[in-house]
């Protein structure tokens, strides 16, 4: 028996499809989960994985404490409280309780988060995806010890896993070429949303590197005012390269608002864009008054209207 337990009575449900799996057959194609960071999910998955691949839950026969799992591993106060409220770490049974884990098919939560960053269960803001180990040896294979084939075999799923949103990209971009109409439109929104999953990890990285960078450039300007100048050449190649890290942020700043032009109504994006060209064209000042002169214009009109009503109204009573 193992720290955590699928079963009809505690199935694992992806909040996406709603399907649920429960351990047995017929299940749905659910081989490999990814969790969202929040409902603190890193913490339960590290601590499911650490209880998982030590010997101490043996003793144990899967019946876990509390007490017991915050003095043996370790677990914060954070995590403790929480796990203490609503949604427990452990169900009544003293078993790991993957409702607290938000969670659904790990391409999908993918999918899902390259459209919104926010969870699906909880709505919090989501800043990462987590998978457990131990957890989806369990679901795919149902233990959790496994050969080395399977171990390469799940290594290659992953692989596949991360270049599926290439062929869906690939896909998307046929599709564009061949289809007309809104459809075309559709299939460029997916073509963007697909390659938008490797972006997001460029970004990550980049914002690592940028604020990284900072930090040593404030290093660098704290030495050169004490009177250390060592550092000189090192701050002049940090400047180069974080002119670069902007421009290459403006331009992740642009890819992030293609997205959102392509996903908006065709009206609302042709009101914006008639909106910009007329402060372009006239200023800011010019649009105003533009503005002023149809909106006192358009109340004339309704005036005229209205009095033309009330005069008809008269010769007819």
């Amino acid at each position: 028996m193992t720290a955590f337990q699928i079963s009809p009575s505690t199935p694992l449900q992806c909040p996406f499809s709603l399907e649920k799996y429960t351990g047995g057959k017929p299940n749905p194609e659910l081989t490999a989960v990814a969790f969202s960071d929040c409902n603190f999910g890193l913490e339960r998955l590290e601590l499911m994985d650490r209880i998982l691949s030590s010997e101490w839950y043996v003793s144990r026969q899967g019946r876990l404490k509390m007490g017991e799992i915050k003095v043996e591993f370790g677990v914060t106060n954070a995590l403790f409280n929480a796990a203490l409220g609503s949604e427990k770490l452990l169900s009544s049974e003293g078993l790991f309780n993957l409702d607290g884990l938000h969670g659904g098919a790990r391409r999908t939560i993918q999918k899902h988060v390259s459209y919104s960053n926010n969870c699906p269960m909880c709505h919090n803001r989501v800043r990462g995806l987590y998978q457990s180990r131990y957890l989806n040896r369990q679901l795919k294979f149902g233990r959790i010890d496994l050969s080395r084939w399977e171990i390469v075999q799940m290594k290659l799923e992953a692989v596949a896993d991360f270049a599926a949103p290439l062929v869906e990209a690939l896909g998307a971009l046929k599709q564009f070429v061949a289809r007309e109409g809104r459809n075309r439109l559709s299939s460029l929104s997916k073509f963007l949303h697909s390659i938008d999953f490797y972006v997001d990890k460029f970004e990550k990285k980049l914002q690592t590197i940028l604020v990284l960078s900072l930090g040593i450039k404030v290093m660098c300007l704290g030495y050169e005012k004490i009177g250390i100048k060592m550092f000189k050449k090192m701050h002049e190649r940090i400047n180069s390269q974080v002119n670069a890290l902007l421009i290459f942020g403006s331009m992740l700043f642009v890819w992030k608002g293609l997205l959102y032009v392509v996903d908006q109504d065709l009206a609302e994006t042709a009101i914006i864009g008639t909106v910009i060209f007329l402060i372009y064209l006239l200023g800011f000042q010019g649009l105003v008054k533009l503005v002023g002169v149809l909106a006192c214009g358009n109340l004339i009109n309704q005036a005229i209207a209205a009095r033309e009503d009330l005069n008809r109204a008269r010769r007819e009573g």
